[in-house]
């Protein structure tokens, strides 16, 4: 679920795979209820750094 996360930041096509995956991650394990909490906090801070610094060529979708 992180690589398509990790792939997600920089393609919609991802991004819309995230959910289903997500769905999947936790029909079969309880404990995958923490990694949406954990990767919203990694994208938020992404966010932060990249207001600060910007880079040419970094694409993130500003709702994933």
């Amino acid at each position: 679920m992180v690589l398509i996360y990790r792939r997600a930041l920089h393609s919609a096509r991802w991004a819309l795979a995230l959910g289903p995956a997500l769905g999947v991650a936790v029909s079969i394990k309880l404990n995958a209820l923490f990694i949406p909490v954990l990767l919203a906090l990694h994208y938020v801070l992404c966010l932060l750094l990249a207001r600060r610094r910007p880079r040419p060529g970094q694409l993130l979708l500003p709702l994933p």
